[in-house]
């Protein structure tokens, strides 16, 4: 078969074969909304991708650019009835999908900006909330912590305005608590089943797992365990890996490189992430290898590609 890699090829391709969502790529109302999404684009990308100057005035002047960005975005939603860009669920919507979702990430962890704000941009919101009860974005939706930490390598560098709200997300975003006050999701799910899904991800994976943590297969296989055991029955059982050099740093690491949807559902990231630090921090307070923003070969795909 041929390999395509560009995305409006791809689309292109799948409407050929199975005919357009609603209206095709080349519909002109379809036409429309690609180019305001573009415009949004370059937009987000003007502003994550500036450092901010000494008295911030770069990063107001992009943040302003934005943010009228934004409100045509709002008002195209809001020229019909429906929660969608068009009368219906369409390409339309799915060319913005893959961009908005990482502009809802990396804004809100890098410049302290929350997009999906139901009282500023309920539109938008509202959108947001209609494409999650499409279970077929359920299954490709990623989560914050994925996004910003894939960002940088390709973005070319991601800045931070340094603002207060901002490192409030960050430390969120990274240590937690991962719950339903990140704008990731709109949807809750039951604990225990998000608990046996992030368990059953990890015994499928266990070797790789294992294998890549550079804290040795040893040392991460006992205090995995734990994690594990806890998850599944509230028992704390890290007795055995109090002993163990370096078994807090080898689960943070764990906690860093978890990837959504790749290895598992938001809300199963969620109860791992927070089951990893909460044995960790039982341990110690040391941390893993920082995440690398130059590239993300720690995240090899190949080994979870089963």
């Amino acid at each position: 078969g041929k390999i395509i890699t560009e995305s409006d090829v791809i689309l292109e391709t799948l409407e050929e074969e199975f005919g357009p969502l609603h209206r095709g790529m080349n519909d002109s109302s379809v036409y429309r909304c690609r180019k305001l999404e573009r415009v949004l684009f370059r937009a987000w990308c003007m502003w994550l991708c500036s450092p901010s100057s000494v008295h911030g005035s770069v990063d107001q002047r992009c943040a302003t650019m934005f943010e009228e960005v934004v409100k045509k975005i709002e008002e195209k939603i809001g020229e019909t009835s429906g929660p969608f860009l068009l009368e219906k669920f369409s390409t339309a919507d799915i060319v913005l999908a893959p961009y908005i979702e990482r502009m809802n990430a990396s804004l809100f962890y890098y410049k302290g900006y929350r997009l999906r704000d139901p009282k500023k941009r309920p539109r938008i919101s509202s959108w947001f909330d209609a494409m999650e009860e499409r279970d077929t974005y359920r299954g490709t939706q990623s989560d914050l912590h994925t996004h910003v930490h894939d960002l940088p390598p390709q973005m070319g560098g991601c800045y931070s305005n340094s603002s207060q709200q901002a490192i409030k997300n960050q430390k969120k975003v990274d240590c937690g608590p991962w719950d339903m006050q990140l704008p990731d999701v709109g949807y809750g799910q039951d604990h225990t089943s998000a608990k046996i899904d992030a368990v059953h991800r990890v015994i499928k994976h266990k070797e790789n797992i294992l294998s890549v943590n550079p804290y040795g297969e040893k040392v991460t296989d006992v205090a995995l365990r734990s994690v594990m055991t806890a998850m599944l029955t509230g028992k704390n059982c890290f007795e055995d890996i109090l002993i163990k050099k370096d078994a807090d740093r080898a689960l943070r690491y764990i906690r860093d490189r978890i990837n959504v949807p790749r290895d598992m559902s938001v809300h199963a990231a969620r109860e791992l992430r927070t089951a990893l630090e909460k044995t960790a921090s039982r341990i110690g307070a040391g941390k893993g290898p920082s995440i690398p923003v130059k590239h993300r070969r720690d995240q090899d795909p190949k080994l979870f590609g089963r």
